[in-house]
């Protein structure tokens, strides 16, 4: 055995090194740089040395940057593969087409930006290899394709804990972006142990912006200052030249699906008043005389960390400065943050201004942040702290000490508590290492002294062993795969938890999808999703990807010489896809009795003629500060009717038992009806009340608690909605949230956000049930269809999946307020 493993060894060196002088490849790989282009004080080297390291974070999707340079003839299309390892150790590969390469002369080098498509992939914590390969027919293997370039191996990628917190800066380096000293990452205090850290990503190219949406998954704030930015070589460009719409719907996209984006306006205010694209997303138009010169902007303001406050941003002496003049949209709401509405001088004007957009929040900035007065502004630090904040989350540049078992590793500690908990299948035993254990020494008394005594001393023919060996071990293993096969069942499951977030203003739907699969035998699957046909119009667009996407918590693990693998299907910018949702992962393998945990992310617009949510809604004339509400609304769920829920004002919750879907709702909100504890109700409340209850289950736990909790379980989704207000409390405790912060809706239930109601509630749970009865009928709860054989396609049929499907659905509603 050991000269055949010996030999094996030789033979696969000499085989690679006879392939690696009789390849000639027609492309070589100069350069690769995975992440965010880093900001100015960026505190982590890249392992080449070569500078500061590019910005990625596990569990998150990252833009890979690389030069390629022809050296040879390139006779077929080519694509860019990227091929990593799941945390289940499987490998996954993604892949990107190249432009026609036929007629590059040799000796061109094609750098990121000269690309046809920027490349991605979601990062784990193993070694990535990237690849140039001629292009496979769509659907298959992209691994097959022949070799075009040399593989560059990264073997280990410097990125940063989950819980760090990027600000991406767009257009300008943003030199004046600082907070106070011990809230940013540094050169010299990298490594402390503080969580979350703030760094700072820039990009000052726009053939460098992601063209799809989850391009900025690694940032969690994205600022737009279009102070010292270039006009010609990126505002025009950007978006004014259709060539870069899709980089534009890329970031638009994000905002939309919960990014958060900042955006500054002063000196160019003219300029920024002629996109009307980024127009349609500010809180407030820039309107008339798009900008005036001022001596001062009154600004009052308390961050978190301190009482003080900040008056007075003064220019020179005898100098003025820019401050756009806002005026507000049409049938539109917005939410003044500086100055104050209760402490506004005479004479002083709108400083910073905030209003959603989908999922998102988009603040904007009268004044430039890249310009002087600012950039000399003696308390820049503090109010750079306060943006950071106020548009972004209110935990980002805290400081915490502990108190999370999650704390600085590759899984926040929501994510891990959803997986566990869509990780549970009722009615699936798990057998206890010691009955393992036992069953093994069993077999090895069978298979040794037993049998040999039996031969010995009853049939007295130690020959026999040759038969009775071998019919001792088929007879155990079929006793064990047999007994196994009783014990878990041949029923192929789904546990999945849907959460629904509609938004009329944008008219659309955004689902959030988390599933894992249970399978009764080894086997591939072909994963897709799409939205049940009452919950989206016929036909819609998937406004940029369906994404699904493997999760868990990405350790450093070797995997095997022969591990299996997956691939992800992503429909590219200017495809034509045979079906809204056709994007998806092929051939993912489950091991027999083995599960794989996914999640999805979605988007799809509602049904003009059949609209979910009809509402007349108005502040009332005699209300103070808008501190009122009346009028009605409708919920036109597919479902019957939407239990335990709530109405969300203003930082104050009303409580709704159940509300009927097609039966008006009369709102008139006052203070008898406030819930002063619902956030606490709805983090314990348990979806299995009233039926059998298992126990074990994983759930909602302090942060401070560092075992899981045996009680009955509930999936998190309500602490995921308003985390941040749920963790107020614990200012010492880091977030819980790092990979899903764009779900957080906390900053909707502040007082000062007063255009709209947020109604929240659940559908009654399924459990146990055929796949095919809740898949198949919107009304039963289910929001999304799970395709396991092929992908979407709107020119045939889903093929049929028997089993069983445990389902749970959140709905969040955000309806305005006129």
């Amino acid at each position: 055995m050991l000269k055949f493993r010996i030999t094996t060894a030789i033979l696969v060196v000499f085989a690679s090194v006879g392939s690696a002088f009789g390849q000639f490849y027609p492309i070589k790989i100069n350069a690769a740089k995975v992440g965010l282009p880093p900001g100015p004080k960026a505190g982590i080297a890249d392992s080449d040395n070569s500078g500061p390291a590019y910005i990625c974070k596990p569990n998150t999707w990252a833009p890979v940057y690389l030069e390629l340079e022809i050296v040879g003839d390139v006779k077929k299309p080519a694509c860019i593969v990227i091929e990593t390892t799941d945390p289940d150790t499987l490998g996954v590969t993604t892949t990107v087409p190249l432009q026609n390469l036929t007629d590059v002369p040799r000796g061109t080098r094609l750098r990121a930006e000269e690309l046809a498509y920027l490349p991605y992939f979601r990062v784990s914590n193993h070694e990535v290899t990237i690849t140039v390969r001629e292009q496979e027919p769509a659907g298959s293997d992209p691994t097959r394709g022949r070799l075009l370039a040399e593989p560059k191996r990264i073997q280990y990628l410097h990125h940063r804990t989950t819980s760090s917190y990027v600000v991406l800066s767009l257009g300008s380096k943003l030199s004046s972006f600082e907070l106070p000293t011990d809230k940013a990452v540094d050169a010299n205090n990298a490594t402390r142990g503080d969580f979350p850290r703030v760094e700072q990503a820039n990009i000052e190219n726009v053939l460098q912006l992601p063209d799809r949406w989850y391009g900025y998954d690694a940032a969690d704030l994205v600022i737009l200052s279009t102070g010292e930015t270039s006009v010609e070589r990126f505002l025009n460009p950007l978006f004014g030249d259709t060539a870069h719409r899709a980089r534009v719907d890329a970031l638009f996209e994000w905002v939309l699906r919960g990014g958060r984006l900042l955006v500054s306006v002063g000196t160019n205010a003219s300029i920024v008043s002629q996109y009307p694209r980024l127009q349609g997303i500010l809180p407030m138009q820039i309107r008339g005389v798009p900008s005036e010169q001022v001596k001062e902007l009154y600004i009052e303001y308390a961050t978190d960390t301190t009482t003080k406050k900040l008056n007075d941003l003064v220019a020179r002496a005898n100098t003025t400065f820019p401050v756009a003049n806002l005026a507000p949209h049409l049938n539109r709401g917005f939410t003044q943050l500086l100055p104050p509405t209760k402490a506004v001088r005479e004479n002083s004007r709108q400083a910073i201004v905030q209003a959603p957009y989908g999922l998102g929040r988009v603040t904007l900035v009268a004044f430039d942040l890249d310009r002087s007065p600012f950039t000399e502004y003696i308390d820049k630090a503090k109010l750079w702290e306060y943006l950071v904040q106020n548009a972004g989350s209110k935990r980002s540049s805290q400081a915490f000490t502990g108190g999370s078992r999650y704390l600085g590793v590759h899984e926040d500690e929501l994510a891990a508590d959803l997986r566990g908990h869509t990780d549970w299948f009722a009615g699936v035993p798990v057998i206890s290492f010691a009955w393992v254990a036992l069953f093994i020494v069993l077999y090895t008394l069978l298979i040794g002294p037993v049998e040999y005594l039996l031969l010995k001393k009853v049939f007295k023919r130690l020959e026999w062993t040759w038969i009775t060996f071998p019919i001792i071990v088929l007879f155990v293993s079929g006793l064990a795969y047999f007994s196994a096969y009783a014990l878990k069942g041949t029923d192929l499951k789904l546990n999945k938890v849907d959460l629904i977030d509609i938004d009329p203003v944008t008219k659309r739907v955004y689902g959030h999808t988390w599933f894992t699969i249970f399978s009764p035998r080894i086997a591939n699957y072909t994963v897709g999703i799409e939205p049940n046909e009452k919950w989206v119009a016929p036909g819609t667009e998937s406004h940029g990807s369906a994404l699904i996407d493997w999760t868990g918590a990405s350790q450093s693990r070797q995997g095997s010489f022969f591990r299996r693998s997956y691939h992800y299907n992503l429909a590219r910018v200017g495809d034509a896809p045979t079906s809204s949702f056709s994007e998806g992962l092929v051939d993912v393998p489950v091991q027999v009795w083995s599960t794989k945990a996914l999640v999805a992310d979605w988007s799809g617009s509602m049904d003009k003629t059949k609209p979910l949510v009809v509402s007349e809604l108005n502040h009332p004339p005699s209300s103070k500060n808008k501190e009122s509400v009346v009028g009605s609304f409708t919920l036109n769920l597919p479902f019957s009717e939407l239990q335990d829920a709530y109405v969300i004002y203003a930082g104050k919750a009303y409580k709704w038992d159940t509300i009927t879907s097609g039966v008006p709702v009369n709102v008139f909100l006052n203070n008898t009806q406030i819930d002063n504890d619902w956030l606490t109700r709805l983090m314990g409340l348990s979806q299995l009340t009233g039926q059998n209850q298992p126990q074990n289950l994983p759930v909602i736990r302090p942060s401070n608690q560092s075992k899981a909790s045996t009680s009955t379980g509930v999936a998190p989704i309500f602490h995921l909605m308003f985390h941040d207000e749920s963790m107020k409390n614990n200012d010492l405790s880091p977030p819980r949230n790092a990979t899903l912060r764009r779900l957080d809706q906390s900053w909707r239930i502040s007082p000062l956000h007063q255009n709209e109601i947020i109604v929240v509630g659940r559908a009654k749970m399924l459990q146990d049930v055929q796949i095919e009865d809740a898949m198949g009928d919107p009304a039963t709860g289910s929001p999304t269809t799970i395709w396991l054989k092929e992908l979407p396609n709107a020119t045939k049929p889903r093929t049929k999946t028997p089993g069983k499907l445990q389902q749970e659905t959140f709905v969040r509603i955000f309806i305005p307020v006129k």
